[in-house]
């Protein structure tokens, strides 16, 4: 009968569209790969420019024109480094995938904001330290982070943590 004909069909499109579903899904877990969240999420940080103001200095420069190994070399024979200085050599160590040192230099920020009551980069540092993490699939430490980023309302990368990065590094993690 025509009734059975069309339960049929509406029963065999449903299947093929679970199929399908199924398929997306597991394909999108077995590709899933800290790298490709890294690049999903990563973007180079750009330094501002100020018009007016002409004082730059040697790192910062080095940084602008995208000679990370002299931005690393200058930050290493900077007697006294700024906060800014410890930021942009982690963010050249993590253009040129120094995952260990992008680390050190992101925590160093970060501590030295704690220890000096401020907050220049901090924000910055933090995020790129989760995704250096995801790099270095240091999972667990790199939601952590995140989770405290996304629970803070004030962070200036909130917006970026979104559900489908956190879900992508939970499945990261227990892998």
């Amino acid at each position: 009968s025509p009734v059975r004909r069309i339960v049929r069909l509406s029963v065999a499109v449903a299947a093929a569209a679970i199929l399908v579903v199924g398929l997306f899904v597991g394909y999108q877990y077995v590709t899933l790969s800290p790298e490709k969240v890294f690049s999903a999420n990563y973007q180079a940080y750009e330094l501002s420019t100020v018009r007016g103001t002409n004082e730059t200095t040697a790192i910062e420069g080095a940084y602008r024109n995208k000679n990370y190994t002299e931005v690393i070399r200058l930050h290493a024979n900077t007697p006294d480094p700024t906060i800014k200085n410890d930021f942009l050599a982690g963010a050249a160590a993590l253009e040129l995938n120094n995952l260990p040192q992008a680390k050190l230099s992101f925590n160093q920020v970060i501590d030295r904001n704690k220890k000096e009551n401020t907050r220049i980069l901090k924000d910055e540092a933090e995020y790129y330290l989760a995704l250096t993490l995801v790099r270095q699939k240091e999972f667990k430490a790199a939601l952590l982070l995140l989770e405290s980023m996304q629970n803070d309302p004030d962070h200036i990368y909130r917006a970026k943590i979104n559900d489908g990065l956190l879900r992508d590094v939970r499945k990261l993690s227990r892998r």
